[in-house]
């Protein structure tokens, strides 16, 4: 794939605006997938069930890459410190999403980067999660 390279190093203010795209069924999907293989330690295999795939770009050059999946059906850990009973479980496990995957590529050294990709992520992964998973579900609006 061919993608800009071009190292970035600069103040946040000089990147903005950051934007986020949603890939996962798009035709940016395989370049989700290129740079996530190729620069992510993990790798991009590994994402099984609902999952999306997110993209940032600062003026047309991709910055970072964000991926999500569904919430494991049972963690001891997690299903313990939440607290919940086992019908609260079932009824509020479609509510969680996974951080599975994130890539800033590592021709961009901007040390506020990361929060800000995030935070702006967060808002779109509802929206988005809600749209593509959870339709007609009654315990909307969360993730």
């Amino acid at each position: 794939m061919n993608i800009d390279r071009s190292p970035i190093v600069a103040e946040l203010r000089e990147l903005k605006p950051i934007s986020i795209e949603l890939v996962s069924r798009g035709e940016r999907g395989p370049l989700w997938n290129c740079l996530v293989d190729k620069y992510h330690h993990l790798g991009c295999k590994g994402l099984p069930g609902c999952n999306l795939k997110c993209l940032a770009y600062s003026h047309g050059q991709v910055v970072a890459a964000l991926g999500w999946r569904g919430a494991s059906l049972r963690l001891a850990a997690r299903d313990a410190f939440i607290g919940w009973s086992e019908d609260q479980r079932k009824e509020h496990l479609g509510r969680i999403a996974n951080g599975s995957r994130f890539l800033i590529l590592p021709w961009v050294r901007l040390y506020t980067l990361a929060s800000h990709v995030l935070s702006g992520n967060i808002a779109l992964l509802v929206e988005d999660w809600n749209r593509i998973f959870r339709r007609g579900s009654k315990n909307r609006p969360g993730v």
